[in-house]
């Protein structure tokens, strides 16, 4: 099964078991049984490539969605699914409940991959982000005046107030890598440059499943393993200092 059609058949899946018409999702199994399909082989960026990004694209027009993509590790659909009303300031949390897909030649909405909704924590320099986003659209709104044909609240829009295509989404992601001269990786890319950088860096893979929504972190394991360099060194050191710790414990 190639990964565009099972990622529609789960999805379809995913609806109708929400739906109450099935009481599992057969292709999640399938996708659990496949050996090496689920290992990442695209690209991520280092730290200081991503921070080079959205240094350069600070003052663009989509800059609080790459942004918002990068620190939280929402998937393409998921980010272009996101309303105001998903957005606790108080509680620095966002809540991730639906995804829009391409699909033919609409675009469909639906819930996430997983088929569940999740709470992801922000931090500040995104509740920032996002917050002037905010004032940016409503001045374009005011301006727009009856022009404008935002109904659902979205977030992320076209200059009109309608949602953002995700297939555009792409194509702007691309151009914008390409002007601040980076190097060429895609937009799901960034996504796997969040978890990446924080299995790197020691975050327990559990965290990291559950944040970028993985229906199990046996998947996050998969895909992520050969991004975490030194993780069966690190494993090594860590269980000799267990045993030199009951060493000096039975001294």
């Amino acid at each position: 099964m190639t990964g565009s059609v099972h990622a529609c058949l789960h999805k379809a899946l995913n609806d109708a078991k929400e739906r109450g018409y099935i009481g599992d999702n057969p292709a999640w199994k399938a996708m659990k049984a496949k050996k090496n399909g689920l290992r990442f082989e695209g690209a991520v960026w280092a730290a200081d490539e991503l921070g080079a990004f959205l240094a350069a694209t600070a003052e663009t027009e989509l800059y609080a969605l790459w942004h918002t993509i990068a620190m939280t590790g929402l998937r393409r659909g998921e980010a272009c699914g996101l309303r105001w009303s998903d957005i606790d300031p108080t509680n620095a949390q966002m809540t991730v409940s639906r995804s829009r897909v391409p699909l033919g030649g609409d675009v469909i909405e639906s819930s996430p991959k997983s088929g569940q909704v999740r709470i992801v924590d922000l931090d500040e320099d995104t509740l920032e982000v996002l917050e002037q986003h905010r004032k940016m659209q409503i001045a374009a709104q005011l301006k727009a005046g009856p022009k404008w044909q935002g109904t659902g609240n979205y977030i992320f829009t076209r200059a009109d107030g309608r949602p953002i295509e995700p297939n555009s989404v792409s194509r702007e992601f691309r151009l914008a890598v390409a002007a601040a001269g980076q190097r060429r990786i895609r937009l799901h890319d960034l996504r796997h440059t969040h978890a990446s950088l924080l299995l790197a860096d020691g975050e327990p893979i559990g965290n990291v499943s559950r944040r970028i929504g993985h229906a199990d972190s046996n998947i996050t394991a998969q895909v992520y393993e050969h991004y975490v360099p030194g993780a069966q060194k690190a494993t090594a050191t860590r269980f000799q200092n267990i045993l030199k710790r009951a060493k000096n414990q039975a001294i």
